[in-house]
């Protein structure tokens, strides 16, 4: 096998690293060349012989990209070669069994690329592909990360190499010693651990010290210079009668969440979101999902107008649009359509060959690449496109990333512009914080709906809730908001409260005992007024208030300001608040949720 283009020097050093051990791990960033420094890896090993034949692995949606790589480096692939789609192994026995055969026969280098797809140790694929790796001596894992998630991600990808690396037979040894869950309180008090939420990973440098012999790792900052990714969110308002589904549906599918059942809470979000893009959910909770069309015409929808501002700003470029339903898809077409704006289509009701003419056909002619990112996010080289358009994002950051990375790699000689569209006061905001901390969705949002449950003390419940979340609000805290003297203690102003604020109660035997709004802004939160009735005074709600604020700021990652009458500013600063400014009655303090333990002024 001879190879026609040169080895960059962190390939060199990818290459001198693991060309000593039959195992290893090639972890490089999208963009800096895998495929290349593979290929000079399996040539050392065909050349000395202790290889005959090369299994690659790869997702089935670049399998055509992958050997259009191959061939730019070494022409025509060669006999000893096998390819196959990582997913097929889920549903074809026959390809298995061909596969098995294969690796049975012939001394086999087993290649997996796009390794983060065979992170669930029980799934099938994951089971044949260890199964088949168990028959191969010399084997690699490629992907751009060695974690996506949780270092949890690390154990079937290793254990495909050989389990003797973190040496654990099972995941169930693994788990015990390095995953600790997070626990339910259930109705009755008890506690019950729930397996799909990881509290925190332990004994991280026992496995970074396990595979760092076997790994080698390259990030493009490192190694490239490539232009800057640059980050645009295009915000828009849900028009009325959207925005009253929105909260209906919010409503009905919240009641229905069951935090040991992931699957309803997947439900509730999947809800929000068709109706943030413009679609209405016309079945109850419990039912399969429908939906139906809420703007007749799809050039009225609130989503697609924003879209259409942001298509003025891409001009005549090149431009990749994300979108993750089938509905979605055919709205941006018609759109696209009336604009007389050429696009092809990249998308799983797309079979595997005219995708691959869909691809040739956007670069040589095609102004729009119409996409999602099941199929659209792995192997693809559009470096010769530097604008993204995400009108709807998942919840995974790791296919979030490697869909940028089509156009950000090496190749890309301009600044890559990546759009957002985000529906205020929606679900979308809620998956841009999570995207944007790196963050797991459903953690997160376990950890949010642990908060707006809230906790009993000393006889007092406290919760977060809001409006659109709430029905029973405004019969909560109506007589607050009518009451003369409450006004007159908040030196006389009325009591603002928007649908998607933020608002803590205190409650006792159900009556309204204390509340604290909470008003959210980019980065921060803005205590807009704060109260606890006169006969529930100095039992310290308004601190156990204020902790609640703090822990939403901070699983939100925000900071929270407040003016406060000057008599109450020594609950906010025994609680790591500084103050700012002062006159005469009042106080303005700050607190940082970034740091906990040493607060800022800003």
């Amino acid at each position: 096998m001879r190879i026609k283009t040169p080895l960059l020097k962190h390939q060199v050093a990818a290459v001198e690293k693991l060309r000593k051990i039959k195992v290893g791990a090639l972890f490089m960033e999208q963009g800096t060349g895998k495929t290349r420094t593979t290929l000079e890896l399996i040539k050392r090993r065909l050349d000395a012989g202790k290889v005959d034949k090369v299994l690659w692995l790869s997702p089935c949606s670049v399998k055509k990209n992958l050997m259009n790589d191959i061939k730019k480096h070494i022409g025509e692939i060669p006999g000893v070669f096998t390819i196959s789609g990582i997913e097929s192994l889920s549903n074809s026995a026959k390809l298995y069994n061909q596969l098995m055969e294969l690796v049975k026969s012939y001394d086999c280098y087993l290649i997996v690329d796009e390794s983060s797809l065979v992170k669930n140790i029980k799934a099938k694929r994951t089971q044949r592909i260890i199964e088949l790796a168990e028959r191969c001596k010399y084997k690699l894992i490629l992907n751009g990360t060695p974690i996506t998630k949780t270092e949890a991600d690390l154990f079937a990808q290793w254990y495909i190499l050989d389990w003797r690396i973190l040496g654990y037979r099972s995941f169930h040894a693994f788990e015990a010693n390095h995953i600790e869950y997070r626990s339910i309180r259930m109705p009755n008090g008890n506690e019950r651990i729930d397996k799909t939420r990881i509290r925190r990973i332990l004994n991280t440098d026992y496995l970074a010290e396990k595979i760092e012999p076997y790994t080698y790792q390259v990030k493009k900052k490192d190694c490239i210079r490539l232009p800057k990714k640059l980050y645009n969110y295009k915000s828009y308002e849900l028009s009325v009668p959207q925005r009253y589904r929105y909260t209906k549906i919010k409503q009905e599918y919240l009641a229905e969440v069951d935090e040991i059942k992931s699957s309803t809470i997947y439900k509730l979000f999947t809800a929000l979101q068709h109706i943030a893009s413009g679609r209405n959910v016309i079945t109850s909770p419990d039912d399969r999902m429908r939906t139906e069309e809420l703007y007749v015409d799809a050039l009225t929808n609130p989503r697609i107008k924003a879209l259409a501002e942001i298509l003025k700003e891409v001009g005549s470029e090149k431009c990749i649009i994300f979108a993750k339903y089938k509905s979605e898809i055919e709205d941006i077409a018609i759109l696209l359509k009336s604009l007389d704006k050429s696009y092809a289509l990249f998308t799983g009701d797309v079979n595997v060959k005219e995708r691959d003419d869909n691809k040739e056909r956007f670069e040589a002619s095609a102004q729009f690449l119409l996409a999602n990112k099941n199929c659209g996010a792995f192997g693809l080289n559009l470096q010769f496109c530097r604008n993204i358009i995400y009108y709807s994002n998942d919840f995974d950051y790791g296919t979030r990333l490697q869909s940028e990375d089509r156009v950000h790699r090496i190749g890309q000689n301009q600044n890559v512009r990546i759009f957002d569209l985000v529906a205020s006061g929606t679900i979308d905001e809620f998956i841009m914080r999570c995207l944007n901390r790196k963050q797991n969705i459903l953690d997160a949002f376990k950890r949010e709906l642990e908060l707006r449950r809230g906790y009993h003390m000393n006889g007092i419940i406290y919760t977060v809730t809001s409006p659109d979340s709430n029905i029973d609000f405004y019969n909560k805290i109506g007589p607050a908001l009518a009451s003369r003297s409450v006004r007159k203690e908040l030196g006389g102003y009325a009591i603002d409260i928007e649908p998607h604020w933020n608002c803590i109660f205190a409650e006792k035997n159900d009556v309204l005992v204390g509340f604290m709004v909470l008003e959210p802004k980019k980065s921060l939160f803005g205590i807009q007024s704060g109260y606890v009735f006169e006969e529930y005074r100095k039992q310290g709600i308004a601190t156990e208030m204020l902790k609640l604020a703090i822990k939403l700021a901070n699983e939100e990652g925000k900071t929270i300001t407040a003016m406060v009458p000057k008599e109450v500013t020594k609950i906010f600063t025994n609680n790591k608040f500084v103050i700012t400014r002062e006159t005469n009655n009042w106080g303005r303090c700050i607190f940082d949720a970034e740091d906990l333990h040493e607060p800022k002024c800003v």
